[in-house]
């Protein structure tokens, strides 16, 4: 009597399962046929050459940075590209030193950073390739009359982007 219950129920419960998965087949179906659509994206792509101006959060100096070290900065306004809000104010700039040496009596003091990453507030994360803006396109920041590169905190610089960067700027919203 047992054995016919068990096998009673053991019976109920596959028919069961296999009417949930005819169910979620033909649901995966109709699903696949909606998105055989072509997706349509508003993406914008930032030209190399573009600047981002930021603002150093901490002192930046060729005196007390190391090659390699991480440093970063924030964006000091919303930086747009044509009418299209890519990353908002306080955004983190992340960076990292490729070059660095202090000043001594017979060289100036040089420091180059190559910035690879904004983080928005709300964590989107974009990445980027730029350098501080220079005259002669480097990067290097240099002393003059062998003293160090001091950038002091709360100071304005513009980055230069030296790879466009492709964002899609529907996929968030910084009006909340």
């Amino acid at each position: 009597m047992k054995g016919k219950i068990s096998f009673v129920l053991i019976s109920a419960f596959l028919m069961t399962n296999a009417s949930f998965a005819t169910t979620n087949y033909s649901y995966e179906s109709e699903f696949q046929t909606k998105i055989d659509k072509p997706l349509k994206s508003n993406i914008i792509s930032v030209p190399a050459g573009s600047v981002v101006s930021a603002i150093a959060t901490s002192e930046l100096s060729s005196e007390s940075l190391t090659h390699g070290q991480v440093v970063q900065m924030a964006l000091g306004s919303n930086f747009y590209f044509n009418n299209q809000l890519i990353a908002p104010a306080g955004s983190i700039v992340n960076g990292t030193v490729t070059a660095v040496s202090k000043a001594t009596d017979s060289t100036d003091g040089k420091l180059k950073i190559m910035f690879t990453q904004i983080i928005t507030p709300q964590g989107l994360q974009i990445p980027i390739s730029a350098l501080f803006k220079t005259n002669d396109g480097t990067g290097i920041l240099e002393g003059d009359l062998q003293t160090d590169i001091i950038i002091p905190a709360n100071t304005s610089m513009d980055l230069i982007l030296s790879q466009p960067i492709t964002v899609q700027p529907q996929s968030f919203s910084y009006e909340d």
